[in-house]
């Protein structure tokens, strides 16, 4: 049954692909960082890819991890937040409801990064990452890939799950490593 499931994301990976449009010079961006309801994606995680952009080389100098916080208990900790990382040191902890920036406090850089799902189709879902220039709107480039939902896999060896079984682990088709598709859409031209 695994095998099925594994064999049908390989189907779907042979249409995966990866295009850059325009490349813009900037060492500012903004990282969209929103709930992924129940799936863990390592590869396309936002603080994941923040992380990768950090390590030497750095690819930018500062990426402001946007994020929305709908579920709080308290009212004044609702709304949107910004997380400002300037190298690996400055990743986000956990921040206590006081101390969180809001987004709008901070100016929006140039460029988006972000991840959009599709719907999910037999624990296939399609998996877009796009870097958007956000005055103009246009998409810089676009990874277009598919992940299978790991969760509910029959074989326990393959069934996985992240944090005390708060998401199920996803697989994703193999593109260019985010860090190295996002350094080529923001090389100096």
């Amino acid at each position: 049954m695994d095998g099925l499931r594994f064999a049908a994301l390989d189907e779907k990976c042979a249409s995966a692909r990866e295009q850059v449009f325009s490349i813009h010079s900037t060492r500012t961006i903004d990282i969209e960082d929103k709930p992924w309801s129940g799936v863990h994606n390592e590869t396309y995680a936002p603080h994941t890819v923040a992380v990768q952009l950090m390590v030497a080389p750095k690819v930018v100098d500062t990426i402001n991890l946007r994020f929305e916080d709908d579920v709080s208990s308290s009212n004044e900790c609702r709304g949107l937040f910004v997380n400002v990382v300037r190298g690996l040191d400055s990743m986000p902890k956990a921040v206590k409801c006081n101390e969180r920036t809001r987004s709008e406090s901070i100016p929006n850089a140039e460029v988006l990064v972000k991840v959009e799902h599709g719907e999910l189709h037999r624990d296939i879902r399609p998996l877009a990452l796009k870097v958007i220039h956000l005055p103009s709107g246009r998409v810089l480039a676009q990874q277009l890939t598919f992940e299978l939902l790991l969760g509910d896999m029959r074989s326990s060896k393959n069934r996985l799950w992240y944090g005390m079984g708060s998401a199920q682990v996803s697989r994703s088709c193999k593109l260019t490593p985010p860090r190295d598709f996002i350094a080529r859409v923001l090389a100096k031209s």
